[in-house]
């Protein structure tokens, strides 16, 4: 249900926090920080920042509906974040 938000632990969401690189440009970056209803992301090349919270454990919308994240994880860690269904983020290490 993607309306309905949930509420993850700060230890969930803090294992998602990090610096991620677009790939096939490395030189767009996002950062992705948790808030107190989820997280933001804030754009490194423009400062923009966007509000989302939980769905579910690795699915998160903005207010609106209109930005999707999934993150992705190998060996219990993040190895990326997919918006759009298309735009691929690694996480830096």
């Amino acid at each position: 249900d993607p309306k309905k938000i949930i509420k993850l632990s700060a230890e969930e969401l803090e294992r998602l926090e990090g610096t991620y690189a677009l790939s096939g440009d490395k030189a767009l970056k996002i950062q992705i920080q948790t808030t107190e209803k989820g997280l933001t992301i804030r754009q490194i090349w423009d400062n923009t920042v966007v509000d989302f919270t939980p769905r579910s454990k690795t699915f998160f919308l903005n207010e609106d509906g209109t930005f999707p994240l999934t993150f992705s994880f190998s060996n219990g860690k993040v190895t990326q974040v997919i918006c759009f269904e298309n735009d691929i983020w690694l996480k830096e290490k």
